[in-house]
Order: structure tokens, then C-alpha cells, then sequence
């Protein structure tokens, strides 16, 4: 403790003294502090007979403990700008584009090397194609019959090859393109008197034929998809017109059953289910008719889906003054054929028994419904019903093996208030006439 005391009054003693010398105008510095300190930590040594220890060793005891870290200063001012560099040498001239042409092998003055480069003394070959098509862009080449020398171009959107001959279907014609799937728009035929279409030179066909099927005319059958849009276009039959170019009949359901389902779904919180007081929209789409008999000139044909039910009559079996008569040979028959095909469809001696009919549209009898040259099974004379005809009211079955399938009216009476009836299971049944459930399945005669 005496040696810690002697030596801090030393170094004091020190300090005045150095202060001593700063108020006489000899600033000391850092260095001579610590000289005269060690002088004097050396004269005490000795004095007591010790060996002092050399200067490093002796900052190593008196040295203190790393102390922290101090706040960072504040940033200095900026410095003066240098002095500006000498300016360096001129580098050397580059080549000119002459140059390079002649060290390429060219040959020939100034004159000559813009005449090259305007391609004035080339003789080239005909423009080859080498890659590409009109349609992603075609690229051409050619080269000079004197030096070799290449050149190319292209006619990028240069537009599609069409072919030549139109490419028709029943209801339009159009061009395809020779090297990609692209077509041109589709033109309506424009039917000349000759059957012909004006433009494309086609046969004009109100109806198509498919193995033992017709289309022909349209009506509402499948629901709409849930991502067609429904726009306020209203043609003259009522129907709307869809986002997908697409006409679709508005109804607001009615079903006969409160769990029937739709053959899509129609709704993400409903699914398929036909929902009563729900409004739902109906694709039009070309009627599917199986073909009973044929020859050359006309098919007896009948529809392959329960397109609607409607009740038979009020209280009588007598389809000459039925209800459903009137609608068949009136608005179905208005709404579901165009003009032009309304020509196609023969009017038809319908066999009543005692009397006759000539109708356009009719319903089967209970004869034609078993011939077994129409219906070589039974199966054969199951329908099933439509999605139009699940939302309007028809009778949908729902067991597992006729799922779907429905009863439909023929024209023959059972007894007075009956009318004989197709069973889900193609069987022949019989229904009271006022039941509104059953569905209709029209019949026509149609020249070929």
C-alpha cells in the first residue's frame, strides 16, 4: 500500500512539474510525461535497492484495463478537391470500315466499297425460302454468284396461307390456314333456289345425319354452364343470348320433386340440384331424332329425349281434340323449326282409328311404339329427360338402373280418360289425361 501511495505522489509531483512547464510556453509532450515518469519510478527503485525494470516492461504494470468502447465522433467536414490530373496522350486512330473491307479481301477503291455496300456489283441468286411460315414469319436468303456474299430477309406477320377451297360444315363456310389450325371467320351459307349455297357452292341441308340419328330444329335441353354469362339480347323466339354466342331459353323452375338434379352442376352451393323458384337458363341445341323407317325421299323419325311435359287433356282421351295436339302442331312446331326447315317436314296421315289426321308434328301410337322394327328392344323406348323438361315439371326417375328416364304420352286412348303412356323402364303403362308430369316426345315425317 506504501509503494501504490509513493508512487502516485511521484507521478503528481511529476504532472505539476510538467504543468509548470506548459504555463511557461514549453508544451511537453505525451512522451516526455512518461520519460520523466519512468525517470523517476527508476530513481525510487534504486534508492531501495532494487533493480528497475526496462522501460517496455515497465509499461506492461502500469498499463490499466481495456476500457469501452467511445461514442462515435461527428462526421468532418469535407475536404478540398484535388488538384486536376495531367491530360493523357492521344490514342492511336482506329481502322476505318474501308479498312476492314479491304482486310477481309476485298478489293477496289472507296468508290467501290459503298458501291458494295449498296450491293451495286453483286449479282445475286433468287430469293430461297429457308425457314419458317407465313404464320410464325418466313425468312429468305440469297447469295452473291460472283463473291459468296449472303444476304437475307424476312417477312415476319406476313399472315396465314389459306387454302384455296372453303371448308363448310351445314350452316357455314370457311378458310383454313395450310400451316397451323387457324381459320378464317365462319360465313353463314346464303342458300341460292337451286339448294346451293351462293358463295361456297355447297348443298344447304336443314339437318344432319349421324347412324341412326337426325338433327333437326332445336329446342331447350341442357342447362347452362356455370361460366356463361347471360347478356339482355332477346331474339324474336325470347331466348337469350349467351357469352358463348349461344341461345338460351329463361325458366324458373317447377320441378315435380323437390331432390331432382340437373346432368351438370349449376351452382357451387347447390351443385346439380333443380331448385324450386330458382331461375335457370337453357341451352338451345339441335333436337336428336332416331329414325324409325326411311327410303330415298323421306325418314319417319322421333324424338330421342323427353323435351317437355305437358298434361294430355282436362278429362278426355281423344287426341284429336287434345291440348297437347294443339301445342305440338302450334308452338312446339313454331318455336323449335326455322323456316326453311318447317318446308322439309311432310304433313302426315296420323291413323286415329275411325278418322284420320294430317298433321306436321304428332304423337306415336301404341302400335308404332311396339313395332319392332322401330324398337327392336324394349330398352329402346326408355327416354330421359332433359334438363329443360327436370325444371318445367317432368316426372324424372330416380332409380339406380332409369335414373333420369321419364314416362311419355302416346296418342292412343286407353279408355276415356286415359291415354296410353311409355313407363321408365320402355314398358307400355297408362295415365289419367290431367296428369301434367308426363312428358312429350314429338314424331314428324322429314324429306331427305
Amino acid at each position: 500500500m506504501k509503494r501504490i501511495i509513493s508512487v502516485v505522489l511521484s507521478v503528481i509531483c511529476i504532472l505539476s512539474a510538467c504543468l509548470t512547464l506548459t504555463a511557461c510556453g514549453s508544451e511537453p509532450t505525451r512522451q516526455d510525461i512518461m520519460n520523466a515518469v519512468y525517470q523517476e519510478y527508476v530513481a525510487n527503485a534504486e534508492a531501495k535497492g532494487q533493480t528497475p525494470k526496462a522501460y517496455n516492461d515497465w509499461l506492461e504494470i502500469i498499463k490499466g484495463e481495456k476500457g469501452d468502447k467511445g461514442e462515435k465522433g461527428d462526421k468532418g467536414d469535407k475536404g478540398d478537391q484535388g488538384a486536376k490530373g495531367e491530360q493523357g496522350e492521344v490514342g492511336a486512330n482506329g481502322k476505318s470500315a474501308y479498312e476492314i473491307w479491304l482486310e477481309a479481301g476485298n478489293e477496289g477503291s472507296v468508290d467501290d466499297f459503298f458501291a458494295w455496300l449498296r450491293d451495286e456489283n453483286h449479282e445475286y441468286s433468287e430469293w430461297e425460302h429457308i425457314s419458317g411460315t407465313a404464320c410464325t414469319g418466313r425468312i429468305y436468303h440469297r447469295y452473291c454468284l460472283d463473291c459468296g456474299k449472303s444476304d437475307f430477309k424476312s417477312d415476319i406477320n406476313a399472315g396465314h396461307d389459306f387454302e384455296e377451297k372453303y371448308s363448310t360444315d351445314n350452316s357455314y363456310h370457311w378458310y383454313k390456314c395450310e400451316n397451323c389450325e387457324v381459320t378464317s371467320e365462319k360465313i353463314a351459307h346464303d342458300k341460292g333456289k337451286d339448294g346451293l349455297c351462293t358463295v361456297c357452292g355447297v348443298e344447304i341441308k336443314d339437318y344432319t345425319i349421324e347412324g341412326d340419328y337426325i338433327y333437326f330444329g332445336e329446342y331447350p335441353q341442357t342447362v347452362k354452364d356455370m361460366s356463361v354469362e347471360i347478356t339482355e339480347t332477346v331474339n324474336e323466339k325470347g331466348y337469350f343470348l349467351g357469352s358463348d354466342g349461344e341461345w338460351y331459353a329463361k325458366v324458373v323452375a317447377t320441378p315435380y320433386d323437390s331432390d331432382y338434379t340437373f346432368t351438370k352442376n349449376v351452382s357451387i352451393v347447390n351443385g346439380n340440384k333443380v331448385m324450386t323458384g330458382e331461375t335457370y337458363y337453357f341451352k338451345v341445341e339441335p333436337i336428336k331424332w332416331r329414325i324409325l323407317s326411311k327410303d330415298d325421299k323421306t325418314a319417319l323419325i322421333v324424338s330421342e329425349s323427353i323435351l317437355v311435359n305437358k298434361r294430355f287433356e282436362d278429362s278426355s282421351s281423344d287426341y284429336s281434340l287434345s291440348e297437347i295436339r294443339k301445342w305440338l302442331i302450334g308452338e312446339f312446331y313454331s318455336m323449335a323449326f326455322a323456316e326453311t326447315e318447317k318446308q322439309l317436314i311432310e304433313t302426315t296421315r296420323v291413323d286415329m282409328g275411325s278418322s284420320n289426321l294430317m298433321d306436321k308434328v304428332f304423337l306415336l301410337s301404341l302400335s308404332q311404339a311396339t313395332n319392332t322394327t322401330y324398337f327392336s328392344e324394349t330398352s329402346q323406348r326408355a327416354k330421359l329427360t332433359t334438363d329443360y323438361a327436370r325444371a318445367t315439371g317432368a316426372y324424372m326417375s330416380r332409380f339406380a338402373d332409369y335414373y333420369g328416364n321419364g314416362y311419355w304420352w302416346l296418342r292412343s286412348p286407353y279408355d276415356s280418360m286415359h291415354a296410353d303412356t311409355i313407363y321408365i323402364d320402355g314398358d307400355r303403362h297408362y295415365i289419367h289425361v290431367y296428369n301434367a308430369y308426363n312428358g312429350v316426345v314429338p314424331a314428324l315425317q322429314i324429306q331427305l
